[in-house]
């Protein structure tokens, strides 16, 4: 989980609670089968939220990558 500033949004929480966590991601995968759109879930700036933004959306609640 991320902590930051709700003075300024934090492209993923996009449940806006504050944290970056795999509820966000949910919400991604929700829009990319729904064919939503939020520029906050479009993690990588395709111009589309897919399950790939789900995927960096959970890798940030989860501290990145683990190799």
């Amino acid at each position: 989980m991320q902590p930051w500033n709700e003075d300024m949004p934090q492209k993923g929480d996009l449940n806006h609670d504050g944290q970056i966590t795999a509820a966000d991601a949910i919400i991604a995968l929700q829009m990319a089968v729904s064919r939503g759109h939020s520029d906050d879930a479009d993690m990588n700036r395709d111009g589309s939220v897919t399950s790939l933004d789900a995927l960096m959306i959970l890798q940030a609640a989860g501290g990145g990558d683990r190799d």
